[in-house]
């Protein structure tokens, strides 16, 4: 019987307080318990409560401790707080973001809005929480040409000293052919904290053929050659976020309000798009979760 993560010590504190050995049955009931509680809260990202109410199983909280572990069957129980009240969430959140949006009330607060989405991502994606808002711009950029790989096909900017960066390509052995076209690129850079004139590129992606792609820039690809690309690793509904926000950071200050109005309306429709495919992914995980105890409990039968 494999044991659950922190499992061992409460089986010793639950023999400590019984003053004797648990038996095999009470020990592969305790079992079952940690492990429902374990895969509920992994699933469902939230504390997990004292009693989990999940296809009419429910597991007894920490009041009924004295008694033998076991499992009853609870089938006229409500669903708990979390599974009941997603639909009213939802619909709350929904009207948020409307409001949210209406707070937005300078271009900076706009900025600081995208930031603030891209040191999400970034976090979820690296692990790293030391990013700030006062630590990186992002912006749209545009390459009047840029290097392609010909061994990998991967796409290099030449940034703002192609020299450098074409040395840097030189120096790797990196046999390359220009594209003359130019392409529109996003980039994220992050700034020097004593000297915020300085700063070097840290993300950049790019749209060919209606898909992301990552590009490495020229002038660090020693640094940067195998770097990951937040930009072009979040999801579509993420990313619809950061660019039509973008969009409407660049059009805040249109003397025509009905354009600016437009680009608002498009930041608050991809908003509830990525509320709508949360919601709906927080909702297979709910089912994922009352198959798991299901399954649980047949084990036990």
């Amino acid at each position: 019987m494999k044991l659950i993560p922190g499992e061992k010590k409460k089986l010793k504190e639950k023999e400590e307080d019984l003053g004797r050995k648990l038996t095999k049955k009470e020990r592969i009931q305790l079992h079952k318990k940690a492990k429902r509680a374990f895969i509920v809260k992994s699933i469902l990202g939230i504390g997990v409560a004292a009693s989990v109410v999940a296809g009419g199983v429910k597991v007894l909280g920490p009041g009924e401790e004295g008694k033998n572990p076991q499992i009853e069957s609870t089938e006229s129980i409500e669903p708990s707080n979390e599974v009941k009240d997603f639909k009213e969430q939802y619909r709350v959140s929904l009207n948020s973001i409307e409001q949210e949006v209406d707070s937005l009330e300078t271009k900076d607060d706009v900025l600081n809005f995208i930031k603030d989405k891209y040191i999400e991502n970034y976090e979820q994606q690296t692990g790293d929480t030391t990013l700030t808002t006062k630590d990186i711009e992002i912006a749209p950029s545009h390459e009047n040409y840029v290097y392609i790989d010909e061994s990998t096909g991967e796409i290099i900017t030449h940034g703002e000293n192609p020299y450098e960066a074409e040395a840097e390509l030189d120096e790797n052995g990196v046999s390359y052919s220009i594209n003359n076209d130019g392409i529109r690129t996003y980039k994220v850079w992050k700034l020097d904290k004593e000297n915020r004139e300085n700063r070097e590129v840290m993300d950049c992606m790019t749209i060919e053929n209606g898909e992301r792609v990552r590009v490495i820039p020229g002038e660090s690809y020693n640094q940067m050659k195998n770097y990951k690309s937040v930009l072009a690793e979040m999801s579509p509904e993420e990313w619809k976020v950061i660019s039509t926000a973008l969009d409407y950071h660049a059009n805040f200050d249109n003397d025509k309000e009905t354009e600016k109005e437009k680009f608002k309306n498009r930041l608050i429709e991809a908003l509830k798009a990525e509320q709508e495919t949360q919601q709906q992914s927080k909702q297979e995980q709910v089912k994922q979760a009352d198959q798991t105890n299901r399954e649980i409990e047949d084990e036990g039968r």
